[in-house]
């Protein structure tokens, strides 16, 4: 599904975990006003009602509308997928919630956004049945070896080869969940081979990702990672 950007002005933001109103405080800090941004997962979708979830995205959708703002939704580990369907893509005017492999284009680039990842805390959201099974990245080759033209990818987890390598910050997790360790690395070869298979034929430059709550800046086989902080916004 490809979406043409109202605007050509292209930001990037970390996780928001619900927090809108901490958001729009950064969009304002920054005086910002006809341009996207991108955020990198975990909105917060489906940790309430519907109809909560639902009067909350109308509220903020008229502030983003007033700055002429359009945000576009990428699915963390903490988002219901149910919400990542097309059917959300248009629901509100200046909010978008986009399925898995959504490609955003202005005139210069071709935006790819894969949701999903791995959720450390899995184990306690089981128990107030706020983990939803499927959250982890998937591979769709046929999408993958047809795309040709890619500059961007953004993403919520990242490949295993970028920031952080260390899995120090895991341990307290897995000793509550023996099979943390390996899904967590099954997810990110995931996006290994998402990488490699986009790098065959798109002509990729830039990659930004949430998931962390840290920021870092690297480059990889000439290709620009940028790891965004919890409300971190980046052009």
């Amino acid at each position: 599904m490809n979406i043409k950007l109202e605007y050509e002005y292209v930001l990037y933001c970390g996780d928001i975990h619900g927090e809108w109103n901490d958001f729009y405080r950064q969009v304002k800090k920054f005086q910002l006003s006809e341009c996207n941004i991108v955020v990198c997962g975990d909105i917060g979708l489906g940790f309430d009602s519907d109809y909560k979830t639902v009067k909350t995205l109308n509220y903020h959708n008229k502030q983003f509308a007033h700055k002429n703002i359009h945000v576009y939704c990428i699915r963390g580990n903490h988002d219901d997928p149910s919400w990542y369907v097309p059917t959300f893509i248009n629901k509100f005017s200046h909010i978008h919630i986009l399925p898995d492999y959504t490609i955003l284009e202005n005139s210069s680039d071709k935006i790819l956004c894969v949701g999903g990842g791995i959720s450390l805390d899995r184990t306690s959201r089981k128990l107030d049945k706020s983990y939803w099974s499927d959250e982890a990245v998937y591979k769709d080759e046929k999408i993958l070896n047809d795309l040709t033209d890619i500059t961007i990818v953004a993403t919520h987890s990242s490949p295993s080869f970028v920031h952080p390598i260390s899995k120090q910050g895991i341990q307290q997790w897995c000793k509550v969940d023996e099979t943390l360790e390996k899904d967590v690395e099954d997810d990110r070869k995931t996006l290994d081979d998402i990488f490699h298979l986009l790098k065959q034929n798109n002509p990729l430059k830039k990659w930004y990702y949430g998931h962390y709550h840290m920021s870092n800046k690297q480059n990889e086989f000439g290709v620009d990672f940028k790891l965004l902080n919890i409300l971190e916004i980046s052009e």
